[in-house]
């Protein structure tokens, strides 16, 4: 096409057909409400897979509480920010981390997406998983000592199990690292057989000072450690 100087018109283009402009514009608005469903979901997800409120703080037992009546003000809670929080297949994850020293008490939370519990019945050649608590906790130092005394409490939210253990008695001498094994409670037979391994202290891990008020009475829902066989040979004393 030509100007009125009888010269091209290089900006000139044919109109569109209004076929053409119907489908830009539907892919346009297509694309803009994808995006938005895509933010929504993963904001939705990130809220609903927070864990519920009773597992994002330190729990408060007698020894704890009994240690706070004692010590006033000079009692103190660490806190250990998880940095290597999974395990090897993404499945399990700690957090929540808390170091009473002056009874050498350990807290964690533990994660588990609820698909393990699928791998667990396929790994045992299960129809169905047992009725009642189906994990197992040991704590174990960069020494091979082991803590299997602890007590826990219990929950689930949108997929997701948790358990928020208690450890008493930890002792922290020259110790680098602490690590949280999960068991299934029908095989405590070793750390081979571990499902979950959870570094649950090491060294250089910052810790962050707290100082708490304790609620006037104990948390109720602290159950103690199922029983269960286990093979191993008994912890160090």
């Amino acid at each position: 096409m030509y100007n009125e100087f009888e010269h091209e018109d290089d900006n000139w283009r044919p109109e569109k057909s209004k076929l053409r402009k119907i489908a830009e514009k539907t892919f346009s608005i297509g694309f803009v409400t994808l995006v938005f469903l895509v933010l929504g979901f993963l904001v939705l997800r990130l809220i609903f897979s927070k864990p519920p409120k009773d597992m994002r703080t330190m729990l408060w037992n007698g020894s704890a509480i009994a240690a706070y009546e004692e010590e006033g003000k000079d009692f103190k809670v660490t806190y250990y920010p998880s940095l290597d929080s999974f395990s090897k297949d993404s499945m399990y994850s700690i957090s929540q981390i808390t170091h009473i020293k002056s009874i050498g008490q350990f807290q964690a939370t533990v994660r588990y997406n609820e698909r393990a519990l699928n791998y667990l019945k396929s790994d045992y050649g299960l129809e169905a998983l047992p009725a009642g608590e189906i994990f197992v906790f040991k704590l174990r130092d960069n020494f091979g000592k082991v803590y299997t005394e602890y007590t826990y409490t219990s929950a689930s939210k949108s997929g997701y199990g948790y358990r928020h253990v208690i450890f008493e008695g930890v002792d922290m001498d020259d110790v680098t690292t602490l690590t949280l094994e999960v068991y299934y409670i029908e095989d405590v037979s070793g750390a081979e057989n571990a499902v979950a391994e959870l570094l649950m202290y090491r060294y250089d891990y910052a810790p962050q000072i707290y100082f708490y008020d304790p609620p006037e009475s104990e948390n109720k829902d602290i159950l103690p450690r199922p029983s269960y066989t286990d093979k191993e040979p008994a912890p160090q004393s």
